[in-house]
């Protein structure tokens, strides 16, 4: 059975998630286990998350914001609100924020974002590598 694809955005919030439970761990001097018997989650898919290889479910990032006392924000950052309710309104009547006249979608304007930054990147270092 071949594994899941990620997108590059997914694959960074698996970096991001494992670094933040990782942090998380040491800030609370816990252990895997305690988070497993903590939230009821089973330990296969706990390893999934600390190791990087998964993507919490929203009602497991829950479980794991509640086991830590903290947001599930600190946690994952899907569930910060990297692009306000405002821009999204806007997006409607901006033909650059649409796609065959429908404004894009959150989800959809973080994506472009991603992609936007990685080509910078590229372009950066290109410029760097040509001097």
């Amino acid at each position: 059975m071949a594994g899941k694809t990620y997108t590059p955005a997914d694959r960074r919030n698996l970096r991001i998630i494992s670094n933040n439970l990782h942090s998380l761990l040491l800030k609370t001097n816990k252990k895997q286990i305690d988070v497993i018997k903590g939230t009821k989650i089973p330990k296969s898919t706990i390893n999934g998350y600390f190791k990087g290889t998964s993507l919490p479910t929203p009602g497991n990032v829950q479980k794991l914001a509640n086991f830590f006392n903290v947001t599930k924000a600190e946690i994952d950052p899907r569930f910060k609100d990297s692009i306000s309710n405002d821009i999204y309104v806007e997006a409607k009547d901006n033909p650059f924020l649409t796609w065959e006249g429908q404004p894009l979608s959150k989800d959809e304007l973080d994506y472009m974002t991603e992609q936007l930054r990685m080509y910078r990147s590229y372009k950066k270092n290109k410029r760097q590598n040509e001097r």
